[in-house]
């Protein structure tokens, strides 16, 4: 009997955001456990920053429960879209990092810590993706999602903009607050 298909989960960029609040510059991996440490994610309470880095934290570990595995994706769209916007200047609604910080973020959160760790995979741009009702920026993390079915069994999409979760199309992603992605995992695997 062959291996079973993974569960893939692809983190909208305010999520990578939000840790990046949450640690400050520069993002180190350890301040981001530390500043979790003890939380208990809450639906009906959410703590944004900290139920962005346990979601994150919890998909780390490539396995939903028991031999289900999982993976994180992302694409050259959403990373790129995390490094500018962490260099960008505050006034302009950025995190305002030099742009040495920024770069690290995208490589050390994003690319080593998520995707790699998992086996996941971050795909090149597509351009000219749209979805009714979608900003291109939603249109281009959901449509990440959309790809990822072709190899996975299920694929969700994690983000704290509940316009995003409200408009998406239903076309097989699901989408969730962090805060339900980390009650989902821990009700798996509990």
């Amino acid at each position: 009997m062959g291996e079973a298909k993974p569960i893939a989960v692809v983190f909208d960029h305010n999520i990578y955001l939000d840790i990046a609040r949450l640690v400050d510059e520069p993002y180190n991996e350890m301040k981001m456990r530390s500043a979790v440490m003890g939380h208990r994610p809450d639906p009906d309470n959410p703590s944004q920053l900290l139920d962005a880095a346990a979601a994150v934290l919890l998909a780390s570990k490539g396995i939903l429960s028991g031999r289900q595995r999982m993976q994180i994706w992302s694409s050259e769209w959403i990373e790129r879209g995390v490094e500018n916007a962490a260099k960008r200047s505050v006034a302009d609604d950025g995190l305002g990092w030099q742009t040495a910080s920024a770069a690290s973020l995208r490589q050390e959160l994003i690319t080593n810590f998520a995707v790699i760790k998992t086996n996941g995979n971050s795909l090149s741009v597509v351009k000219d993706i749209s979805y009714p009702n979608l900003s291109d920026d939603d249109a281009s993390v959901f449509h990440t999602a959309r790809q990822a079915l072709a190899l996975c069994s299920k694929s969700y999409c994690v983000t704290s903009d509940r316009r995003f979760r409200l408009n998406a199309p239903n076309l097989g992603v699901g989408m969730l607050a962090p805060a339900q992605f980390v009650a989902m995992i821990k009700s798996a695997r509990a």
